[in-house]
């Protein structure tokens, strides 16, 4: 009676058995899925070969570029300080004449090519060099270089090569005025107090050239030597020449500055002493005491390659 009971109750239908048949397959099928899915190999991915071998060839020759660019630098770097050190790197000079040398040959017995330029564009300008300190006058040579040129100068009292018969008969035609003046009256005048009207007297001296020497004159303080003259606005090489043997350059008449006491705003308005220079003698001075002479501004570091002989008459210690 009690099994009878029992079995009513765990007993199934034809369609139940299905229906459970049916869905313990489908929780097999599931189940063998995701089996499948976590435990095969992943797909590789699809990649588009040609765009990426034609991104890789840009990026190798964007690379060859820049290596080619920077072998370019490199050789113009390395060929510019071969030049340099061409110039730079030669033994010893060897015996030139400014007056007849031309640029190649000066080049070809160690001076540098600026020097060179100037020498010659000192020649074509009608200029001279009667002695060896008149190197001096050319930009860029000052007493440190001068020191080494000098034992190698030598000086011809002619121009021998023909391809510069111009040049020499510019310069014939200065020495003509040279002999010619020698055997006139001079009237001597002295540059260093003489007004406008005075220095008018002086034959090649008009209101132009008289005018532009005395603002030089007040500038610097005073003239020197006749080689200043090459400082006045405007003045050719045949006038200097001219009227240098009228005029006397008396150094007594200089207005000398006190390098002791002068502040370095005034000093600096010489035309031979720039801003910097003016503060470094200044600052020297008050650090070290006063200048015992004008030779000592050789100490300061700033004025080594510094044309001093030019500024030093018109310095004073007291």
């Amino acid at each position: 009676m009690f099994l009878d009971h029992l079995k009513s109750y765990i007993e199934i239908s034809n369609f139940e058995r299905r229906g459970a048949f049916a869905l313990l397959f489908s929780f097999i099928l599931i189940s063998g899925y995701y089996y499948h899915k976590n435990t095969s190999p992943q797909s590789e991915v699809d990649v588009d070969h040609a765009k990426l071998n034609s991104l890789i060839a840009q990026l190798e020759a964007a690379s060859t570029a820049d290596s080619v660019s920077d072998k370019r630098r490199s050789s113009a770097s390395g060929n510019k300080s071969y030049k340099n050190k061409k110039y730079a790197d030669r033994a010893s000079l060897r015996s030139f004449d400014p007056n007849v040398d031309s640029y190649d040959e000066l080049i070809s017995k160690g001076l540098f090519p600026s020097i060179a330029q100037n020498i010659v564009n000192f020649r074509n300008k009608g200029g001279r060099f009667n002695q060896k300190r008149d190197v001096l006058k050319l930009y860029g040579v000052n007493d440190k270089s001068y020191q080494k040129l000098e034992p190698f100068i030598t000086l011809s009292k002619e121009y021998s090569d023909p391809a510069r018969s111009d040049s020499h008969e510019k310069n014939s035609s200065i020495d003509s005025t040279e002999k010619s003046l020698r055997n006139e009256p001079r009237a001597m005048v002295n540059i260093n107090t003489a007004t406008i009207e005075e220095l008018k007297k002086v034959s090649g001296i008009g209101d132009f050239y008289a005018k532009n020497i005395i603002e030089l004159r007040s500038k610097l303080g005073g003239f020197c030597c006749s080689e200043q003259l090459n400082e006045v606005f405007g003045m050719k090489e045949e006038t200097m020449v001219k009227i240098s043997p009228f005029l006397v350059f008396d150094a007594g008449y200089i207005q000398r500055l006190n390098i002791n006491a002068i502040r370095y705003e005034d000093l600096a308005k010489h035309p031979y002493v720039s801003y910097k220079e003016a503060r470094a003698i200044v600052n020297y001075r008050d650090q070290h005491g006063k200048f015992i002479k004008t030779r000592d501004l050789e100490k300061l570091h700033i004025l080594k390659d510094k044309n001093l002989n030019k500024l030093l008459p018109y310095l004073d210690v007291n």
